[in-house]
């Protein structure tokens, strides 16, 4: 990030928030700073579409697939905006 200009604290801010079993009130917390973008697994993925509505998010584990958050891996649609972690869906991608 430094090196395309981008301090913390200055021109962007990492609020990071875990849950175990609460996705849906992180997700609400989450959605009241109004964010850029989430990054999320796939559980909390949901939670964090119902909450923040519009807001892109960026799946760093899970099947968005399976999970109904993206109609394909070409052509996601909605606020998945793509994936930070390659799972076994990705596999043939990378064959290509």
């Amino acid at each position: 990030m430094r090196e395309l200009g981008h301090v913390e604290g200055k021109t962007f801010v990492i609020d990071a928030r875990w849950s175990s079993n609460k996705a849906e009130d992180v997700a609400k917390e989450l959605a009241t700073f109004r964010p850029d973008v989430i990054l999320s697994n796939e559980i909390s993925g949901r939670a964090a579409l119902k909450a923040a509505p519009g807001v892109p998010i960026v799946l760093i584990w899970g099947d968005a697939l399976a999970a109904g958050l993206a109609t394909s891996l070409a052509r996601p649609g909605g606020n998945v905006t793509g994936l930070a972690a390659l799972n076994e869906d990705t596999s043939p991608k990378l064959l290509e």
